[in-house]
């Protein structure tokens, strides 16, 4: 009988717990939902955000990256948006076999659509970071965001058509 009475417990006890997180999930996700804190992104009309590419621009890319004179963007007359090399560029510069990409390295390929520098800061630990902004428009609608160590070495890019 006390075997029967705790196993019942048990179940309730679990039952309360369930719904206690299923009330206390309702109480987070429905102001959430209500007044917008949560807004739903339709990244599908990009384009319609910036305008293509000048030809000058697309030319020099497909130049100083090695693009295969076949590739869809590099033929004469392609409509070309920046965040379409966004996908080159960053396998261009990211670290192969140990070797990095330097500041000068992207400079030498991008400097000239550099934008804004960020002089170098020092975090708490002892790391020192320095930030460049890159965009192949110049409208700054899809810029590509690179952070590099105090001794000019690439560690992340940020090159999307995210928010």
């Amino acid at each position: 009988m006390m075997k029967k009475i705790s196993s019942r417990l048990i179940k309730i006890a679990v039952i309360i717990v369930v719904i206690g997180l299923g009330l206390l999930a309702c109480r987070l996700l429905i102001p959430i939902v209500q007044y917008g804190l949560y807004e739903y992104k339709d990244l599908s009309h990009w384009r319609d955000k910036t305008s293509p590419l000048d030809q000058g621009v697309i030319k020099d890319i497909c130049l100083k990256f090695e693009l295969p004179t076949d590739d869809t963007h590099c033929q004469p007359g392609a409509q070309v948006y920046a965040p379409d090399f966004f996908g080159d560029i960053t396998r261009a510069f990211q670290a192969h076999n140990g070797i990095y990409s330097t500041y000068d390295d992207v400079q030498k390929k991008i400097g000239n659509y550099q934008f804004k520098y960020e002089p170098p800061v020092t975090e708490g630990d002892g790391t020192t970071y320095f930030v460049a902004r890159y965009d192949l428009q110049g409208d700054r609608v899809y810029p590509i965001v690179m952070f590099f160590y105090g001794d000019g070495r690439l560690f992340r890019i940020v090159a999307d058509v995210g928010d």
